[in-house]
């Protein structure tokens, strides 16, 4: 298994960098292993354009009709990306909306071909004053609503690329949020209308994503590999980057998330930090596992019992977010508790809901361990 990870993280530094693999050529079984895990952690078009130019399979190989399937259904998805994002550009200079191109938007361009930087969704900030018309202009236009606005977006489909549209980059996470909120103060123009993020605070935000996905259970090799192009392009200022890390207390994860980069791009030995990372990243697939969520949030909230009432009734703020009302009349929170709790039960997502509650009442005290001492040691204990 080690060895198929080090030949992952090659073939990904040799198709972001343009180095030749030195590898002999690879057994078909390793191929499809490498596939299956870059699948999990959406990198296929990377491993499989690496494969492809590792000439090792021959024209009857069923590996290789795999192989050019990922590569054709990547062509198709960034086709409609690129498409979408147009579209929304045009709508909104065009009705005088400003807007930011968010994350993969931004990030794919630095890397040596779109084609290896694919994005599950388009994010793209408006302010909140233009929120609902921005909502209006693209149903208008051919925008499928998903759901109602969340805490600070609302989702809508184009075809089969998700945009999710936001009007607040608020992650519900108190010490990064403090900077979150203030967005709008790190951006600077690209046209009239279209604006991006500061560098170090694109970084920043990055880095604070990367937080909220890792206490959510993990966050896959892609924002690692991000960071690591972006750095190729000496995108940013480091010494910036601090200013705006220490402020909201996330320097210490920042270094250990360069000192796991140094292992599996530049040859730097491992050590335990960067081990337990690479375990709990890989194991975890792009978007993390419930057992390591579940175990994160009953080191977090003290308990498996604290984890079980918090999941019960969530605070005030969470709340807020699946029921607006609750901004004017804060009173009702008592009845909306019972409506949450009797939808978590029968609702749509109750069988997903009761998986959630056995992977509680299953835990292992080893488990909650293991998350705790993994937080501490990249300072995102409590």
């Amino acid at each position: 298994m080690q060895e198929e990870r080090q030949i992952l993280f090659e073939l990904l530094k040799n198709e972001v960098t343009g180095k030749k693999s030195e590898r002999d050529a690879l057994s078909e079984d390793t191929a499809v292993r490498l596939l299956s895990l870059a699948e999990k952690h959406d990198l296929s078009f990377l491993i499989a354009d690496g494969l492809l130019k590792s000439g090792s399979f021959d024209k009857n190989s069923p590996v290789l009709k795999e192989i050019n399937n990922e590569i054709y259904k990547t062509i198709r998805r960034t086709e409609q990306f690129n498409h979408t994002l147009k579209i929304i550009k045009e709508l909104f200079e065009g009705a005088h909306i400003r807007f930011v191109p968010l994350k993969g938007a931004i990030i794919r361009g630095y890397y040596p071909s779109e084609l290896m930087r694919t994005s599950c969704d388009i994010d793209i900030l408006v302010p909140q004053e233009d929120f609902e018309r921005a909502i209006k202009l693209l149903g208008e236009n051919g925008f499928k609503k998903l759901n109602v606005k969340k805490h600070h977006d609302v989702s809508l489909y184009y075809g089969i690329t998700h945009l999710e549209l936001h009007f607040s980059l608020l992650e519900r996470v108190e010490d990064i949020d403090t900077l979150l909120l203030k967005a709008w103060d790190y951006v600077v123009p690209v046209t009239k209308y279209e604006y991006a993020e500061t560098r170090e605070y694109f970084i920043f935000h990055h880095i604070a994503h990367m937080k909220y996905h890792f206490i959510g259970g993990g966050c896959g090799i892609k924002p690692f590999l991000d960071l690591f192009v972006l750095r190729q392009h000496n995108f940013y200022n480091e010494d910036k980057l601090y200013e705006l890390l220490d402020l909201t207390g996330l320097r210490r994860f920042y270094d250990s998330i360069i000192a796991t980069l140094s292992v599996w791009f530049d040859g730097a030995a491992s050590n335990g930090l960067t081990q337990k990372i690479e375990d709990y990243i890989l194991g975890g697939g792009a978007f993390g596992t419930l057992e390591n969520k579940m175990a994160v949030q009953s080191y977090l909230r003290g308990s498996r019992a604290k984890n079980l009432w918090r999941s019960a009734f969530p605070k005030y703020e969470l709340m807020l977010g699946a029921y607006p009302i609750l901004k004017k009349h804060k009173i009702l929170l008592p009845a909306f508790y019972v409506i949450n709790i009797f939808k978590d039960a029968f609702g749509k997502d109750a069988k997903k809901n009761r998986t959630k509650l056995g992977v509680i009442l299953n835990q292992k005290s080893s488990a909650i361990n293991y998350a705790k001492d993994l937080l501490k040691d990249v300072g995102l204990e409590k």
